[in-house]
């Protein structure tokens, strides 16, 4: 199935969770068959050191984080335009991951949250609107084998796109995708059984031999398209704020 959907959505509820509770529950089974997301109450950092994944995997992981994407203006260079109404108007905070170089920024008043994934092989940073929590971002840290050495590892961005979307039963539509800045990034919509339809956006960049490094910023639809919200001015700052630096 494609994991990375079921990743993201499980962060969505997670997410949710960790909003009203300030916690994370830990969930044994998705509909789309993906790993559980568990964390405690006190945030810990983990390590992303742990075993690589397999070149199946790590493909199957990297096409469905597409799923995670997004980007509704279209056209290449809009893909990292930074609006001018955050630029302006919107007091930020920026994440640095020193390890792979991964750096973004969102709003100030998110609330940040840290979660290991099978068993610390992979890193899960979130931060959501304390608001709504159907507004948030995440980035998620994959090991990989030595021999990923580029984006291209994995396929054309055409090849990881067919991964992206989740099954025909799940309604969704890929919307746009480009390569820039040294990623892959995808823009699309995707709802899942008893959840409003989502708007999201997603980098999908490589540590070479070392981490596949997946950025995504989300909302609901319905705010992303209403003109008097700001919630579509978010998620391009979000995603025009990312970049990846790997320490030389």
């Amino acid at each position: 199935m494609v994991l990375w959907v079921a990743i993201c959505l499980l962060a969505v509820q997670r997410v949710s969770s960790f909003s009203r509770n300030r916690r994370f529950e830990p969930s044994s089974s998705h509909s789309f068959g993906a790993t559980a997301l568990s964390a405690s109450s006190s945030s810990s950092a983990s390590s992303s050191s742990s075993s690589p994944l397999e070149r199946r995997e790590a493909l199957r992981g990297l096409g469905s984080a597409a799923a995670a994407a997004a980007l509704a203006t279209g056209g290449g260079a809009a893909f990292f335009s930074v609006p001018p109404a955050r630029a302006a108007a919107e007091a930020t905070q920026t994440f640095v991951d020193t390890a792979s170089g991964a750096s973004f920024s969102v709003p100030a008043t998110w609330e940040r949250k840290e979660s290991s994934l099978e068993s610390g092989a992979r890193r899960l940073i979130v931060f959501v609107n304390p608001k709504d929590a159907d507004e948030n971002a995440f980035v998620l840290f994959s090991p990989v084998q030595p021999d990923y050495t580029s984006l291209g590892s994995f396929g054309s961005i055409d090849n990881v796109a067919a991964t992206v979307l989740p099954p025909a039963d799940f309604p969704s539509e890929m919307l746009e995708m480009a390569s820039k800045k040294g990623s892959y990034v995808f823009d699309y919509t995707i709802t899942a059984p008893g959840e409003p339809k989502r708007h999201l956006k997603t980098a999908f960049s490589l540590v070479p031999a070392t981490t596949l490094v997946t950025f995504t910023s989300q909302t609901t639809e319905s705010r992303y398209k209403d003109p008097a919200d700001s919630a579509a001015a978010t998620l391009k700052a979000n995603l025009a704020s990312y970049e990846l630096n790997p320490p030389k």
